[in-house]
C-alpha cells in the first residue's frame, strides 16, 4: 500500500514544479515596454502584373501570365519602442494569396496564385513614415491548371503604418524578383 503513496507524492511534486516553471519567465524572453499603439490590422492589398512562367515539359518555352488578384495581409503590433517619430514597431506580417490567377498569353491556359499562411515575426519598422520600411520578400505558388507542374510565385510586401500602428492602405504588394 505504501508504493501508491509514494507514486502520488512523486506525482505531486512534479505537478508542482512544472506549474512553476510554466508561470516563471524564460530568462531569455524578451521584454517590451508597454505598448499604447499595439493593435492588429488586416487589409486586402491588389496584386497585379505580368510572370515570366518558366520552361517545363508541357511548355518548352515558358510564357508570360498576366496576374491580377489581392493578397490578404494582416499585421499585429506586438511592441513600440521609442516615441513618434524616432523608434520602431515590432511587428509579426501575416500574408495570405487572396483570388491571385490570371492567363497565359501564349497558351490561354488559367494559372492560379496559391498559398498562405507566409509568417513574419518580429519585423521592425520605423515609426516615422518618412523612414524606408523593409521590404519582406515571400514565396507563394503558381499553379496551372492544364495538369503541369506549379512554380514558386515569389512577392515583395512593403508596409505602411500610421503614428498609431495602423497598417495604411498605401503599404503595396508587388510580383517579386528571380526565386533562389
Amino acid at each position: 500500500m505504501s508504493h501508491p503513496r509514494n507514486w502520488l507524492s512523486v506525482a505531486g511534486l512534479i505537478a508542482v514544479t512544472v506549474i512553476a516553471v510554466g508561470w516563471a519567465t524564460p530568462s531569455w524572453a524578451v521584454e517590451f515596454p508597454a505598448c499604447p499603439g499595439c493593435r492588429t490590422t488586416s487589409l486586402l492589398l491588389s496584386l497585379a502584373g505580368n510572370f515570366q512562367q518558366p520552361g517545363d515539359p508541357c511548355n518548352p518555352e515558358g510564357e508570360s501570365v498576366a496576374l491580377a488578384g489581392e493578397v490578404h495581409v494582416v499585421t499585429q503590433i506586438v511592441a513600440q519602442v521609442g516615441v513618434p517619430p524616432v523608434g520602431y514597431f515590432v511587428t509579426n506580417v501575416y500574408l495570405n494569396m487572396a483570388g491571385v490567377q490570371g492567363t497565359g498569353q501564349a497558351s490561354g491556359d488559367l494559372y492560379i496564385g496559391t498559398g498562405g499562411g507566409q509568417n513574419f515575426r518580429g519585423v521592425q519598422y520605423p515609426v516615422s513614415p518618412i523612414s524606408p520600411s523593409p521590404l519582406i520578400p515571400a514565396i507563394f505558388t503558381l499553379e496551372p491548371t492544364n495538369g503541369c507542374a506549379s512554380v514558386p510565385l515569389p512577392v515583395e510586401f512593403r508596409a505602411v503604418f500610421g503614428s498609431d500602428g495602423t497598417l495604411l492602405p498605401q503599404s503595396t504588394v508587388s510580383l517579386g524578383g528571380i526565386v533562389p
